[in-house]
């Protein structure tokens, strides 16, 4: 732990309105949040020392321990010390309508915006794995901002209902609930230590063509029928795989002969409609209204319409590390990843980005329930 170590600490200021429309029942709300790390956290190797070597891609390559190392007794990735940075921030924006009760509707509909850099985003158990687990460059005491891999920048949430009594003891209510946003944030990596820092989570450097990497065949095994076979991927069918990949990723395509950035590509866009139904047969007992209210829930109401709606996507096996590291250097090697498509046995090489999940868990589904209210 660094001798001047403090503990967390940040800046953080908001601004928020409400204004009713005139004598409408809407009222429109808007909320900023912004957040600045005045003693954020971060890890740094104390033993390791600059690069004297550049790879084809700009970063640094270390070719032995004693590259890296101020002590190659200690190694290189040992002496992670706790110390604090100031370079953290994040901002948020949300702003939306509600409407009260207005012959039987209301609702609310919001928007929310997120932006949240951070140096690292501390995924490990201790100081010493949450500094080696950050995808990085040159090494893993490269300090520079990115995405924080919570922030995500769209969200829309609305949700509309009606309820209507009648016969002086019974109501029914019927809602309608939406969620959209981007599933989540990752990173491209290299599977493997790539430029010798004795570290993975290099960040991959992406190509101008799948022919440019240097590619050696890559034999895999499978068992079919019981029985292990195996399947070669010659250099040139891995080429050609590798630059469909890119072809048909965005973030790939749009970033040729650039270095990815951490946590810089979003997952698919995901809509997402839920419907409630509530029965309420109601009457009053003493003073107090007693209710007994029937429920019916369907989540994903979408896909219960429509089997190619409100399905996730989630990344087809490999794709986010799609080159394992066959040989270091200044001019590496490299093998590409497979995956085994659902329902076969024999690998392939990925050439889409992203599957649909084929769970339960992203189809419609059905609740049903009974509860008394007292008031």
């Amino acid at each position: 732990m660094s001798s001047d170590f403090k503990m967390p600490q940040i800046f953080r200021t908001s601004l928020g309105f409400d204004k009713r429309i005139a004598t409408s029942p809407f009222t429109v709300s808007a909320d900023i949040l912004y957040t600045k790390d005045m003693q954020g956290v971060y890890q740094f190797g104390a033993n390791r020392k600059d690069a004297t070597q550049k790879m084809y891609d700009g970063r640094d390559y270390y070719a032995n321990a004693a590259a890296y190392t101020f002590n190659s007794l200690l190694g290189g990735n040992s002496g992670s010390v706790l110390s604090n940075t100031t370079m953290g921030h994040s901002f948020n924006f949300t702003v939306g309508v509600n409407m009260a009760p207005k012959k039987g509707f209301f609702g609310s509909l919001f928007y929310s915006h997120t932006t949240a850099k951070t140096t690292t985003d501390n995924q490990g158990s201790n100081a010493s794995s949450a500094w080696g687990a950050t995808p990085n460059i040159n090494n893993p005491n490269d300090l520079f901002l990115a995405s924080s891999i919570d922030a995500l920048p769209h969200r829309v949430v609305g949700t509309i209902s009606y309820r209507k009594e009648y016969f002086n003891h019974l109501a029914t209510t019927v809602s309608l609930y939406y969620n959209g946003a981007s599933q989540g944030r990752y990173s491209f990596t290299y599977n493997g230590d790539v430029n010798g820092d004795a570290i993975a989570g290099d960040l991959l450097f992406i190509p101008n063509n799948g022919s440019d990497v240097n590619f050696v065949a890559n034999t895999v095994s499978y068992t079919e029928n019981k029985v292990t076979k195996t399947r070669t991927f010659t250099p040139e069918e891995q080429k050609a795989a590798f630059e469909q990949l890119i072809a048909n990723t965005a973030y790939l395509n749009d970033n040729r002969g650039k270095i990815a950035e951490r946590n810089g590509v979003l997952m698919p866009w995901l809509n997402r409609f839920d419907a409630k139904l509530l029965q309420d047969l109601f009457t009053n007992i003493g003073k107090n209204r007693n209710t007994l209210q029937f429920s019916l829930d369907i989540v994903n109401f979408g896909n219960m319409l429509n089997s190619n709606w409100g399905i996730q996507k989630v990344r087809t096996a490999n794709t986010n590390t799609p080159l394992s590291v066959a040989t270091r250097g200044e001019n590496p090697t490299f093998r590409m990843n497979v995956f085994t498509p659902s329902g076969a046995v024999v690998p392939e090489l990925p050439t889409t980005m992203y599957q649909d999940v084929r769970t339960v868990g992203t189809t419609w589904s059905m609740q049903i329930g009974l509860r008394y209210l007292f008031n």
